[in-house]
């Protein structure tokens, strides 16, 4: 993005307006907010897959702790590929679809068969 100062035209590419300093103090929060929302969700995740109903549920993660590494590590690894998938396609489809596509991982998520 050029910009004219004064009849020269700058070629300093500039994002959300930003360029040097202010634009790395924006991105390291922005990454900052990212890694608290993850070590929080990952708290979340381990006061679930301990949780008696969650054991009973699923009986094989109960007392085992490599199958609930496991299963945690498979719900990362689900997350990391929603958000590469949105970050891919997100603005080519947009933000609807984009929610649309969430559907069918909803419906296997709230599907009971007990």
């Amino acid at each position: 993005m050029a910009r004219e100062r004064n009849g020269s035209v700058s070629t300093v590419r500039t994002y959300a307006g930003l360029n040097g300093r202010p634009l790395g103090l924006l991105i390291s929060t922005i990454a900052t907010t990212g890694f608290l929302l993850f070590g929080y969700d990952q708290g979340v995740m381990s006061g679930i897959i301990s949780a008696d109903p969650f054991n009973n549920y699923f009986p094989s993660t109960q007392d085992n702790s490599v199958y609930q590494g496991f299963v945690t590590a498979i719900y990362e690894i689900g997350c990391l590929i929603g958000a590469i998938f949105i970050l891919s396609f997100g603005d080519n489809i947009g933000r609807r679809k984009s929610v649309r596509s969430l559907y069918p991982g909803k419906l296997q998520l709230t599907d009971r068969t007990r």
